[in-house]
């Protein structure tokens, strides 16, 4: 695995002596400019320049920027890990985001990062990376669970109590929950692994993934990046009728392995990951 912040042309260079290089366009996205259409339009890019034969893959996190919660706003945490897993290829997961954690309040006093350090105690909130880098929260005991010591190197999010994967094993739905069907999709579906990809826009808000195979295996992955309700016509779309659904992030108002009538609502900022039935 390799890193390079070049352009998308430069980036794909770097195949040539690894596996693959980081796709960092989804990191590149900040609040003010992530919708269906940039979503969509960052994963033909990197589909079309691909290099034939090699193998893509999608990162949503890491240690130089924001977490996803924090950067895009924690309603977009279980749909880009939706995404992210039912795109081909590598799926890079930044440890957290798998539960849903986010960045954390760190004193000037508690900095280390030496970009924060160097900003000052006036700027450094603007320069310092550690509240990405925060101790993985494991549970609701000391420090999260992650050490026994008295201190850490950095603090423990103040959110650990709510947010820690002990906690969220216990829950019906949730990020982990989500994260453990979507892995479960990937290893038992052929068609998330190793077929066609189609992404586009229904409407303005609506992303779509359409996988599917000569063997007729179809998985499609929808996202809503609106605040409102959205209507979806599968049928005018695919010309289906017959949908099971194989994931709701939100679980309000569908079941999994439920039968799904071709119109129906997606709740705000939902995902619906669903696959069609030959009737």
């Amino acid at each position: 695995m390799l890193e390079a912040w070049l352009d998308i042309e430069s980036t794909m260079e770097y195949y040539k002596c690894g596996d693959f290089t980081f796709n960092f366009l989804f990191v590149n996205m900040d609040e003010g400019d992530v919708s269906a259409e940039r979503v969509a339009q960052e994963i033909n890019i990197w589909m079309d320049n691909l290099p034939p034969g090699k193998t893509p893959n999608w990162v949503l996190g890491n240690h130089d920027r924001k977490r996803l919660g924090t950067r895009l706003g924690a309603q977009f945490i279980d749909i880009f890990n939706m995404i992210s897993l039912t795109l081909p290829g590598v799926s890079v997961v930044y440890y957290g985001e798998e539960i849903g954690m986010l960045d954390a309040d760190i004193s000037y006093e508690n900095t280390m990062d030496p970009w924060g350090c160097n900003c000052g105690p006036i700027n450094y909130v603007n320069c310092s990376r550690d509240p990405a880098r925060t101790p993985m929260q494991w549970n609701g005991a000391k420090n999260a669970g992650f050490s026994q010591a008295e201190t850490t190197w950095l603090p423990v999010n103040d959110n650990y109590k709510e947010i820690n994967l002990e906690s969220e094993k216990m829950e019906i739905y949730g990020h982990w929950f989500n994260m453990k069907k979507l892995l479960s999709l990937r290893k038992t579906m052929e068609v998330l692994r190793n077929g066609a990809t189609d992404a586009f826009v229904i409407g303005s808000d609506i992303l779509c993934i359409y996988r599917y195979n000569e063997n007729g295996e179809n998985v499609v992955s929808l996202s809503n990046f609106s605040g409102k309700p959205q209507n979806v016509d599968i049928e005018t779309i695919f010309s289906k009728n017959l949908l099971l659904i194989l994931l709701s992030t939100t679980q309000d108002h569908v079941i999994l392995g439920e039968y799904l009538a071709w119109d129906f609502v997606m709740y705000p900022y939902e995902g619906v990951t669903i696959t069609f039935i030959n009737e």
